[in-house]
């Protein structure tokens, strides 16, 4: 076999590299707007989606393609989304700056609590919107489902999501010397590694479910 060979295991790793880079500069992208980020992420898990199934003939036509199909539904989603995060957010920005003999244990335990309640929910929202075309609260609802029945992979997946912010708190210098990695790959190769963790959850619901609202595959 030939080491160029368009068909070879070489070939199309870097093929799927290609790809994974493009599809990350496209969502980097159409996230900037901000109010757009949650169209862009669910399109995002699209690509990633037909890309898994072998169902994609470009990464481009394909992202925006579902971009402009997932809009209505994942922008009220995201908005939704960001009162609890922003709340999360104020909270430990409050809760870092007072000291531990200020702020009972009991404190900080329900706001760990919360924020890794709202990780898990958000961790399955975009991936259910790339499979399931269905209301914003049935989205909420079959994410937070999913997110307590099958919580193992919901802690793995969590996990994949949150490294780069451990990172950044861990060593800022290494966070700093690795952000052209994140930068070029990073968000889609995170959305590659939760769907083929995710996908099986979402092929059992499928099949089970034969009349489930699924959206369209690629073209």
């Amino acid at each position: 076999m030939k080491l160029l060979d368009p068909d070879s295991p070489i070939m199309s790793f870097l093929a799927r590299v290609a790809d994974l880079v493009i599809l990350n500069v496209l969502w980097l992208l159409c996230c900037l707007p901000v109010v757009t980020a949650g169209a862009s992420t669910t399109a995002m898990y699209h690509v990633v989606r037909h890309l898994q199934e072998e169902s994609i003939s470009s990464v481009t036509k394909d992202f925006f393609r579902s971009f402009k199909s997932d809009f209505r539904q994942a922008t009220p989603v995201y908005l939704l989304l960001l009162i609890p995060t922003a709340a999360v957010v104020m909270n430990a920005w409050i809760l870092s700056a007072q000291s531990s003999d200020v702020v009972p244990v009991y404190v900080r335990a329900i706001w760990m609590v919360s924020a890794l309640m709202l990780t898990f929910v958000v961790s399955f929202v975009y991936p259910v919107m790339a499979y399931f075309d269905d209301t914003v609260w049935k989205t909420l609802r079959t994410a937070a489902v999913l997110a307590v029945a099958k919580l193992p992979r919901t802690v793995l997946i969590s996990a994949i999501n949150l490294l780069p912010i451990i990172m950044l708190f861990v060593s800022l210098p290494f966070f700093l010397r690795s952000s052209i990695f994140w930068l070029l790959i990073g968000g889609s190769l995170t959305a590659y590694l939760n769907m083929l963790i995710l996908r099986p959850v979402f092929k059992k619901i499928i099949d089970e479910r034969p009349g489930a609202d699924a959206p369209d595959s690629a073209q």
